[in-house]
């Protein structure tokens, strides 16, 4: 058991959720709103990185994840059986983009059943867990916690975390928490909290949070296409529903369940179909190794500028 530390100079470009109000003792005729659609989650900074690669965003090397699971249940509601057939929908969500060179495969299991007796918090207030999930654990690229009774998240996020009451922030928490020097991920952690998955019902909710934290995961950041459908201004209409990302930064708490904001929670959108696409483009060179794959530049179009809106 050791500590989980680690320091890396590295530029993060986060997408925060934005609405731009002027606030003025004169009359206002008129105010620009800037919104950014999806972009990387992080790019390499200059300290750490291989200097060549300033400013590239960070992904997966070859675009390929290997993820291991926890050896226990996640609830009585899903087995380890259950969990793991969980897991592997959310990922496909994102690998079955048809431009996205992008894979996800089992490894197998962790080494254990990670839970609160071997995930605890240190009297100087460092956290001791199992090797394999450590941020040091390459070997593991990608871990996934079931936590059972929720102790491993309370431990992590913080006391209290953990509790069924605390489930629509934390039902999936993690992230990725090893960079390598070709500005590639070396580590990532998902725990999803067992406490959120009591009940057959509250799959939905699970996979849709498992699907925004595999999209962290994979280094997509967040968007802010469409925001009107939370903000109600203009009135969305069904192409804003439709163009709605599932990257988007949060979401209103009366969405519980999820499918009373969102009718499909966790169906992309054409942002972020383009965000991962442009992380991970299918070319000509590793066509190959993803096979029924399209190559990206061939089936897409680039724009850009800026569109700018009125408030009135």
């Amino acid at each position: 058991m050791s500590e989980v530390t680690m320091t890396k100079d590295m530029s993060c470009t986060t997408r925060m959720f934005l609405l731009r109000l002027a606030l003025v003792a004169v009359i206002v005729v008129a105010v620009t709103v800037a919104l950014r659609a999806g972009g990387p989650k992080c790019v390499a900074g200059t300290n750490y990185f291989d200097p060549t690669m300033t400013g590239q965003a960070l992904v997966w090397p070859a675009g390929s994840i290997t993820f291991y699971t926890d050896q226990g249940d996640l609830s009585p509601a899903f087995p380890n059986a259950s969990a793991n057939n969980l897991i592997a929908s959310a990922f496909s969500v994102w690998t079955s983009v048809p431009t996205a060179a992008v894979a996800a495969n089992s490894g197998g299991l962790l080494a254990e059943d990670v839970n609160g007796t071997n995930v605890t918090v240190n009297g100087d207030g460092t956290i001791s867990m199992p090797a394999d999930i450590q941020s040091t654990a390459t070997g593991t690229p990608v871990g996934i916690v079931y936590d059972y009774d929720g102790a491993v998240t309370s431990a992590l996020v913080g006391a209290g975390a953990g509790d069924a009451s605390q489930c629509f922030f934390n039902a999936v928490t993690g992230g990725n928490d090893n960079y390598e020097s070709p500005a590639t991920y070396g580590h990532g952690l998902i725990v999803i909290n067992g406490q959120c998955a009591q009940q057959a019902s509250q799959q939905t909710d699970v996979e849709y949070r498992l699907v925004r934290a595999i999209g962290g995961v994979l280094g997509l950041g967040w968007s802010q296409v469409n925001v009107n459908v939370q903000t109600g201004a203009p009135y969305p209409t069904s192409d804003d529903y439709a163009g709605f990302p599932v990257m988007h930064f949060t979401d209103l708490r009366n969405c519980v369940p999820i499918t009373l904001c969102y009718a499909n929670p966790y169906q992309l959108s054409m942002d972020d179909v383009a965000e991962v696409s442009r992380l991970y483009p299918v070319t000509a060179q590793n066509q190959a190794q993803f096979p029924g794959k399209q190559i990206t530049a061939s089936a897409s179009a680039r724009i850009h500028g800026s569109v700018y809106f009125t408030l009135d």
